[in-house]
Formats: C-alpha cells, structure tokens, sequence
C-alpha cells in the first residue's frame, strides 16, 4: 500500500475478511499463512500467529491521501453462513465509515462477487459505489442485469471471461447500461492492448509501470 504513492496506478485493490470478533482485515484467502481460518480466530489469535494480518482501520490510514480509487472487495462468498459475514463486514464498515472514510468518501468502491454483499452495500453504504464481479462467461447479459438491480456503477470480470464469444458487444452493451467495465488479472502487454481496443475502461494487474507505458 505505501507502494502505491510511487506508482502511475490509478486505483488500487483490497481484499477484506472478518475476524471471529468482528474486526476486518485485509486478506484474499480464508485462512492465515499458518493455516488459520480467519473467519473462527479473533483479531488478537490471528496478530499472535502471523505479523501480517491488517486491520481496515490500519489500511485506510495508510492510503489517506492517496488519490486513485480504493476498491474494497468482500471475499465472504461461499454458502448462506459465509455471506452472512460478508454482510457483516459491511455492517462494521458502514458503523466506522466516519472514521474510515474519512477525506477518502470519493475514492471507495465496495465490490463483491456476492450479490448479497452488493445488496448490503447498497442499503447501508449507500454513497459508496459498487461493482459486481462475475465469475461465469456466459452470463453477460444477466449479469449487466445483476449489475443494475444492485445499482452498481461497474462489472469486474476477469481475463478468462473476455475471451469468450460476445464480449466486445457485452462491453457495448454495459457501456450503453452506464456501467463501467474492469478486468482482471491482466498483465500480458498483448492482453491489455486486445482490451483497450475493446474500449474496458480499466484493468487489475501486476505489472503497474509496464502497462501505463503502453498506454501513454
């Protein structure tokens, strides 16, 4: 995250989960380098265990006076148990947002492949825009339509999906919706440029400095 001041990057992505205490941290898998769920552990058996686990709170100061956009991505997905703290995690981040927000309420974006995360997001975190990321190909046109009931301003899909049949007519299609679209995980110079000549309006990658070169 400190890296991120340095670089060309306009935006830049965090992955948050609960902690059995209610405490969210950034991380893209369920469980801890040492093979802790992070669902079932506190916040305190977690820090004990591995030095790495981040709190939101430690985040968001960090990032506060960076200028690109800061997309928070709900992991809990899986299963009605798991999405109920997906739910969760929203619920704290819209009791802290004065805090957390706090000079950063244009940058947020609060992103999710669960559309009851999205619904959520919607309800409690209103002001806070949204992406719904979609994780099957051929489901675009629904999808636009996932995107729009959750009144997202975007879709996130990933670079396997944009080389499915019909996807420049899908990003026409969102584009004419008034809905953004994003991809991941692209770091391949051939890839981004097949993407820009599809008119995506941004991507997730690696390889920051590489690709802002191609794209000057």
């Amino acid at each position: 995250m400190e890296k991120i001041y340095d670089s060309k990057a306009d935006g830049i992505e965090i992955d948050l989960r609960l902690t059995k205490d209610g405490i969210c941290v950034l991380s893209h898998d369920t469980k801890s380098q040492s093979n802790l769920r992070i669902s079932r552990h506190t916040f305190d058996q977690l820090s004990s265990d591995v030095s790495n686990i981040i709190p939101i709170t430690e985040a968001m100061d960090i990032l506060r006076d960076y200028s690109g956009i800061i997309n928070l991505e709900i992991k809990h997905i899986f299963g009605e148990r798991d999405q109920k703290l997906g739910q969760q995690c929203i619920k704290v981040l819209a009791r802290d947002k004065e805090v957390l927000f706090k000079s950063l309420e244009s940058n947020i974006l609060i992103s999710s492949f669960s559309r009851s995360n999205i619904s959520s997001g919607a309800s409690l975190l209103r002001e806070i825009p949204r992406a719904l990321l979609i994780a099957r190909p051929k489901l675009f046109t629904k999808s636009i339509e996932k995107a729009l009931l959750g009144d997202c301003e975007a879709i996130h899909l990933s670079l396997q999906q944009t080389r499915s049949k019909g996807f420049e007519d899908f990003v026409d299609q969102a584009h004419e919706a008034k809905l953004k679209v994003r991809v991941f995980t692209v770091n391949e110079e051939s890839e981004f440029i097949r993407l820009k000549n599809a008119k995506v309006d941004g991507v997730y990658t690696d390889h920051v400095d590489r690709l802002v070169a191609l794209n000057e």
